[in-house]
């Protein structure tokens, strides 16, 4: 499933990433690598679907047992009813069935994906944990990104430590910007929150 490959293929990254970082810096060849190998895959997020056509099926149906944990969490925490909660998962359960249907003809076309696309962004905004909606702000790891930048030019950090500070930057961009479209596991948000953290600390944000 596209969902699930990209959820694999951006936890290899990450692992990756963790591999080449062990010693606390990047090569040029290894940043290049993870630089080429983000834009390939932030490539397949923003089509919808891989280059190859083994990988068109379904993929609303691959996310659901972490969206039902989502609104469990949501649930718990008095951030939803039960029976918002019940109702949210009745709406994930209908989206499975509009993609089944969208998948009898073996493909879904590029209108179709839009479609189920915009129905799992007003998904989400209901869940409320990824940023979406009116009220108070989430504060999600982009939003954090973003403070990190405007902080930049008041961290007392040489132009030499901030150039390398905005390459680590955009890397973590792209992939919380994977992680606000796919499931992630409680490990890819330990790591990403564990890195963002980094990143606040050194560009000294105030919170």
């Amino acid at each position: 499933m596209t969902a699930t490959r990209l959820k694999s293929d951006y936890a290899a990254l990450v692992d990756l990433e963790t591999r080449y970082g062990s010693d606390r810096r990047f090569t040029a060849e290894e940043r290049a690598d993870l630089a080429s190998r983000y834009e390939a895959l932030t490539r397949v997020l923003a089509d919808g679907r891989y280059a190859d056509p083994s990988s068109e099926v379904a993929s609303v149906v691959a996310g659901k047992a972490e969206f039902d944990r989502r609104v469990d969490t949501a649930v718990s925490a008095r951030r939803l009813s039960r029976t918002e909660g019940s109702r949210l998962k009745a709406d994930y359960a209908a989206l499975i069935q509009v993609e089944a249907g969208y998948l009898r003809d073996g493909q879904i076309t590029a209108r179709e994906r839009e479609d189920l696309d915009s129905r799992l962004d007003a998904l989400d905004a209901r869940v409320g944990d990824v940023g979406y909606g009116s009220g108070t702000p989430v504060q999600t790891p982009r939003s954090r990104l973003d403070a990190v930048l405007r902080s930049l030019p008041y961290s007392g950090l040489s132009a030499a430590a901030q150039t390398q500070l905005r390459i680590e930057h955009g890397d973590l961009d792209r992939l919380a910007a994977a992680y606000e479209r796919l499931a992630p596991s409680a490990d890819d948000r330990t790591y990403l929150e564990r890195r963002v953290g980094e990143l606040e600390t050194r560009a000294k944000v105030r919170r």
